[in-house]
């Protein structure tokens, strides 16, 4: 997307701010949506704010960041104001809420600290699961969408075509392809017949941002329906940090805990399962995304997690008995 022209960004914050600012610098931000492009505005080396540009223009009232704010800041969960919107040239004003995700803090952070931040992402979770899917209407984007056997089938094969083929440029013959393929509609096909909740999408450490002692959420505008155990994966199973196999252990049961829609006792075994194929899914599509961005637009940032994200499906796949096979066809073409 072309760099938008500082005459058109004065104009648009005096419109909304009141006054234009005498200095502006812009400073764009990293992000890997295909569809708008994040900035910092410095005004007169003082306030910032964020711009968000898409691509085309859209009607606020039906923008998918919009609504799904609504339905978000109606739950009492905590997201950044939306300050101004020109609908016309795609530009959306917001609050800037720092860099203080909970991937830049996470280091910094005691095992207490780290444990009572992920119980308190995990209770915004089940909020969204419950209260959310209750609310959604059909004026929500995410009411139309879901992770359905097609969408899941689509990011694996995006994985194929990414990671194996464009990133290791593997040549793989049409039989043990097909056997791939085959498994990755099987794995699809699983994972779509499960209840369906509202998820973020993209519930990792680097969407959840930390300020004032609260955690706001970001980057939800693609939210859809999808299994329980999505959003926690994405959080649990999360490419850019990698947690202690015991603190995940007691986070699932936690959540099971919490959950009015479980009891650890009764439902734990199901739902440890259900989390580990939902794990294999997530993180081979995450393989794909950081290929992708490596391959295709030269954004080589993503490729630092590839190895976590293999770890993760490594230990997956050698936890069943079910997938020893898949585990051998695969690791003629990768390490698993």
């Amino acid at each position: 997307m072309k760099p938008i022209a500082t005459s058109r960004l004065k104009a648009f914050l005096e419109e909304h701010l009141g006054t234009p600012p005498h200095r502006l610098e812009v400073h764009r931000l990293l992000g890997d949506a295909s569809d708008r492009t994040y900035y910092r505005l410095l005004l007169d080396g003082e306030k910032t704010l964020v711009l968000a540009h898409y691509r085309g223009s859209f009607t606020l009232e039906h923008h998918p960041y919009y609504t799904m704010d609504q339905l978000l800041r109606k739950l009492s969960l905590h997201t950044p104001r939306i300050l101004g919107c020109r609908e016309d040239e795609g530009m959306l004003l917001l609050e800037d809420m720092g860099d203080t995700t909970l991937y830049h803090l996470f280091p910094s952070l005691k095992r207490e600290e780290r444990e009572s931040i992920y119980r308190r992402a995990i209770d915004i979770l089940i909020t969204l699961q419950t209260e959310g899917t209750k609310h959604l209407t059909p004026r929500h984007h995410a009411y139309h969408l879901a992770f359905d056997e097609e969408k899941l089938l689509e990011e694996l094969n995006f994985f194929y075509q990414h990671y194996l083929i464009g990133l290791l440029k593997r040549e793989i013959p049409p039989e043990d392809e097909a056997l791939i393929r085959g498994w990755f509609t099987r794995l699809s096909r699983e994972l779509a017949a499960l209840p369906r909740m509202l998820c973020h999408r993209d519930y990792h450490s680097r969407n959840l941002m930390l300020k004032g002692g609260k955690i706001y959420l970001i980057d939800f505008q693609d939210a859809r329906m999808g299994p329980y155990s999505y959003d926690l994966v994405s959080l649990l199973r999360d490419s850019y940090i990698e947690l202690e196999e015991g603190t995940v252990e007691e986070l699932i049961h936690y959540y099971l805990a919490h959950h009015p829609h479980f009891e650890p006792r009764r439902d734990g075994k199901r739902f440890r399962d259900e989390f580990d194929l939902m794990a294999l899914q997530r993180n081979i599509k995450a393989m794909g995304t950081f290929a992708y961005q490596a391959v295709e637009k030269g954004n080589t940032f993503y490729l630092q997690f590839i190895p976590p994200t293999l770890r993760y499906i490594h230990q997956n796949l050698i936890r069943k008995e079910q997938w020893q096979d898949i585990r051998s066809l695969l690791s003629r073409y990768m390490e698993v």
